[in-house]
Order: structure tokens, then sequence, then C-alpha cells
């Protein structure tokens, strides 16, 4: 078997100590990365070289989002803006909008997916209010104020007819999109960072808390029918929550060493159960044809298994130290690995062989993306870096 190699052909050094983001656009031509020194900075994916920084904003750049089709980008800043950018503008330089109104920090930035132009773009803020921008004018179409505590968190329905808010009260509340004004509040007990996330059809909100693997808090979660308010489950805060998007439904899982298991998150029926791994699971990601999970694991371990018995295929050894992410490739070949021992390692997919370690980061790495031509592989690292590797074998 001819093994496929991998250079790291560029890093991206985030400049500051603070909370950055990191965003790579759908037709995987660049990479934004928004950070406390006040500025968006952007790298070509192909070469790894630095295609410019944006200045503006006056202070730390909390959230990035893009168009569907990469055209357009808004960075959401503690500044109280929301900046507007062209991506097709040479240089990156000019035709950029500023979305002022805001009095607080913006946390969150999302644009409606349901529209391919990007024109409605919507942001959250410390301020308690969630606006709604027209990207074409750059005015604020609508401000629904939700209350006298921050906001810190959005998404769009699939058909973009409503919005979830989340905020610091523990609350989650629906807004219609058109109009903007609240249709109901979901509530939630436990503390930390609150996710929330419509299934794929739209029908059901989720939302979860206390799930950040880097901390072993407890965590719960709710879900809700979107159409009436009814909440169809609640799971408690004596256990920990990831969630999991499979090609098809939306998950949770309970990730506990004694008693790993999957289930619905509508129906809160045992999806599967899977037994093998001995420490606190990070991550779960499915293959894209949905054959096969893997669990990043506090053992320095990746488990892969069946979906549909929960058997475990293979458990994958070499990591030194805890895995925190795990991804199948696009095309189901290969399987990346992140670990606190500063390394990521790429397997095959098929027999498991172990088939290069990559080495470069001075910290733990934490979160991985994978190019949709699967030739690519983009971490992110504590030590405040993201890097690039890309495929030889794709250049021969």
């Amino acid at each position: 078997m001819i093994q496929p190699e991998y250079s790291l052909f560029g890093w991206i050094e985030i400049r500051g100590s603070g909370q950055f983001t990191v965003l790579l656009d759908p037709s995987d031509q660049w990479i934004a990365s928004g950070s406390d020194d006040h500025t968006v900075r952007l790298w070509a994916t192909a070469s790894g070289r630095s295609l410019g920084v944006l200045l503006g904003h006056t202070g730390s750049v909390r959230g990035l989002a893009v168009t569907a089709d990469g055209s357009l980008m808004a960075s959401a800043s503690d500044d109280h803006t929301v900046r507007l950018w062209n991506m097709d503008a040479i240089g990156f330089r000019g035709g950029r909008r500023i979305y002022r109104g805001h009095e607080g920090y913006v946390y969150d930035v999302a644009f409606d997916s349901s529209d391919p132009t990007g024109r409605r773009v919507a942001s959250v803020a410390w301020d308690a209010t969630l606006r709604q921008w027209d990207a074409v004018s750059g005015e604020t179409s609508r401000v629904a104020e939700l209350g006298s505590v921050p906001a810190c968190c959005l998404a769009y329905s699939p058909d973009g007819s409503r919005i979830a808010v989340g905020s610091s009260d523990r609350q989650i509340r629906l807004l219609d999109g058109a109009t903007g004004q609240v249709i109901r509040k979901f509530s939630l007990s436990a503390k930390g960072a609150i996710s929330i996330a419509f299934s794929p059809d739209g029908k059901h909100l989720a939302a979860t808390q206390g799930v950040d693997y880097l901390r072993p808090d407890s965590g719960s979660a709710k879900v809700w029918e979107v159409e009436n308010g009814r909440e169809v489950a609640v799971y408690n805060e004596t256990k920990r929550y990831l969630a999991v998007m499979s090609p098809n439904n939306l998950y949770l899982a309970i990730t506990e060493p004694n008693e790993p298991h999957i289930i619905d998150a509508v129906t809160g029926k045992t999806v599967v159960t899977f037994k093998g791994q001995g420490a606190r699971i990070n991550r779960i990601n499915y293959s894209a044809d949905g054959t096969r999970f893997l669990t990043a694991s506090d053992d320095g371990t990746v488990g892969v298994w069946n979906s549909k018995n929960g058997a475990l295929v293979k458990l994958l050894k070499g990591h030194s130290n805890k895995v925190y992410d795990a991804k199948f490739s696009p095309d189901n070949k290969s399987i990346v690995s992140g670990s606190n021992d500063n390394t990521v390692r790429i397997w095959d997919a098929e027999t498991f062989e172990q088939l290069i370690e990559l080495r470069g980061h001075e910290r733990y790495v934490y979160a991985l993306a994978i190019s949709s031509d699967s030739s690519m592989i983009v971490s992110a690292s504590g030590d405040h870096t993201a890097r690039i590797w890309d495929s030889l074998k794709r250049n021969r």
C-alpha cells in the first residue's frame, strides 16, 4: 500500500492570549481567524500564503461567519460592531461594511443559510439584543430586545423562519425570523456555556450546557418541538453529554467511562451502546456514510465503532496522552486524530495502520478540520496556532 505523505506548508499564528475563532471557507480556498489583537487574518489554504490582515475592529474578534458561496464574511467584536467583508475584493481590502448599533460585546454572528446570497445576517451581544442586518445596504432591518442579560449564541433554523438565541440567564428564546418577535422561551438549569442547534428538518431544537470537552463538568440537555414549544426530552445534570451529528440525525452521547452510549435526542431512546475505552470521551464523530463512529478518549486511544451494534472495530493506540478530537476524512479513507501529546496522527481507515505522525505544535491539539477533497488538514492548538498540513500526493 502506498502511504500518503503530508507536509506542513504553513501555520497560522494567532497573536494575543485571549479567545479566538478560526473559519474555513466553503470552497476550502482561504482560512480566517479572529483574535484579541482586534484583527481578522486570512491565509490561502492551497499555498499557506498570508492574504492579509483585516483592520478596523477596536476590540477582540469573537465570532466569524461566511455565506454559502464564500463571497461575504461577517466578524463580531467586543467593540460593539459587526463588520461585513467582501471576500471577492482585491487583496481583501475595501468593500467592507461596518454594522454599528450594539452597545456591548458582540458574541456571535450568523448568516441565514436558507439565503445563499447572504443578505440576511444576525448578531447577538452583551447588550441583550439580537440585530438583523441587510448585507447589501448595511442597514439594521430589525432589533429584538432579549431582556436584561447578555446573549451569547444564536442559530437559524434550516429554512430561516426561526432564530434561536441562548443567553447567560440560561434561557433559550425562539424568535420569528421575519419579525424578530419572541415566540416563546425555553429554560435550562445547568451552568456552563450554551450550545444550540436545530435538527436537520427544523422540527426540533436542542440545547446543551456544560459540555466543554476540556472541562470535566457535568452537563444537561433539553429538546423541544419548534412548532408548539413542547418539551420532548430532558437530560439531567448528573451525566456529561456531547451533541453528536450523524449524516441524518441529531444525537446526544453520554460519555462517562462506565456507561457510554448514544441516544436519540428527541425520543431519548438508546441508539447504540459501546464499551472498550476506560476513560472519559472528549469527542464523537461519525463517518460520512454513517456506518462507523470515532471516539477520542482521555486514555490516549481512538475508538472505531460499528454504528449499528456498537461493536468495537479497532482501538487505535499511538498517542501518549489524551486525545481531544478524531475525524474521518470525507472520502472515508483516513482517520485523523489530535492529542494532548502535541501531535496529529493519520491512520488508514481500513487497515488501521498509523501512516504518519505530524509534529510541530508546541501544545495540545484540540480541534481538527479536513478539506472537502480530503487533501488538507487544519489543526488548532493551545499554542495559539492553527497549522495547515497538505498531502504531497495531491501535487504529484
